[in-house]
């Protein structure tokens, strides 16, 4: 794996803007980030009730997006408090485009910008590498996070495959896995070098991001074409620290521990039973998840030290 341009900063608030090329990008994209950074990623609701890994991206506040505009609106907005006011520095990895690259989505994406966007539909419609970005909500993460300080930095990403791709989960638990995977990226500071207007992205600012996909379109048209001969232009991931590789191991062995405790101990058994039936029942029952629940903890335990502390002042004051 290879990247070109500037790497993730491990610190700090900022937006990665990816292409969606194939089902298992995000996996991919978690490598290039820095171990001890606070990383999240916008992921689709089906994924939220995904046994284990679905339950601990919930516990880890990703931010899951039903693709209803009006209900993933207030997903990103309870996404941005839960970052700003608990977990500090963060970094989302956003699609712009909403699904992976196929034929089909190709298709669908050409005629929802003569819909919407038909002034800038001759430019959008010769696209074969990306799929036009859905900007209402890029915009809406923008002004979500825009409140979180001056520092906020967006991260334009274009992943690529020239050996073959992996599309989806099916292919990977095969064994399969594109054996080249390249990286571009290209840092913004938003509040300097992205359009907005008095600190509230506009229109102006969904026309730039238009503007960044047709440029990545031509990118990666110029990259596949000229590939390999431009391979001297990325720069390998470095070699895991010792003190990764240890961490990565006592995991390693955690996890097999427990699994032979599962597999081996009837109490254990009946334990990861119940409460794997229950971790994936009342989300469904009550039409509701583990990180809905997280941030009205957290929005009530914010709100209740508030008012504790006003009451305190105005006694000082007394």
């Amino acid at each position: 794996m290879r990247y070109q341009g500037p790497q993730l900063p491990s610190k700090g608030n900022y937006v990665i803007i990816m292409n969606h090329r194939t089902r298992l990008d995000w996996i991919f994209a978690l490598v290039y980030t820095a171990p001890e950074s606070c990383f999240r990623i916008a992921l689709k609701e089906s994924l939220a009730n995904l046994p284990g890994l679905g339950w601990l991206a919930q516990c880890q506040f990703y931010l899951f997006l039903r693709r209803n505009l009006k209900e993933d609106l207030v997903q990103i907005d309870r996404s941005a408090w839960y970052y700003s006011n608990v977990l500090r520095k963060t970094q989302l990895l956003f699609f712009p485009e909403g699904t992976d690259l196929t034929q089909n989505t190709s298709l669908k994406s050409h005629s929802h910008v003569m819909k919407t966007k038909p002034h800038r539909y001759t430019e959008q419609a010769a696209l074969e590498y990306t799929i036009s970005p859905k900007t209402a909500g890029f915009l809406h993460v923008l002004n979500a996070n825009l409140g979180r300080g001056s520092d906020l930095f967006i991260f334009d990403a274009s992943i690529m495959y020239p050996d073959g791709l992996v599309q989806n989960e099916t292919d990977l638990l095969f064994g399969l896995c594109s054996p080249v995977i390249d990286i571009k990226f290209t840092r913004y500071n938003v509040l300097k070098e992205v359009p907005i207007c008095e600190g509230i992205a506009n229109q102006e600012t969904a026309d730039w991001l238009i503007d960044r996909w047709i440029e990545k379109e031509n990118y990666l048209k110029k990259y596949y074409e000229a590939y390999p001969e431009i391979e001297d232009q990325f720069k390998e991931i470095r070699v895991q620290e010792t003190k990764e590789i240890l961490h990565a191991m006592f995991w390693l062995f955690v996890t097999a521990v427990i699994a032979v405790l599962i597999m081996c101990t009837w109490n254990v058994l009946v334990y990861y039973l119940l409460t794997t039936a229950v971790l994936l029942l009342l989300p469904t029952l009550q039409n509701n998840r583990i990180h809905d629940f997280l941030y009205r903890l957290a929005h009530d335990f914010r709100i209740r030290n508030a008012h504790t502390c006003e009451y305190d002042l105005n006694k000082l004051n007394k």
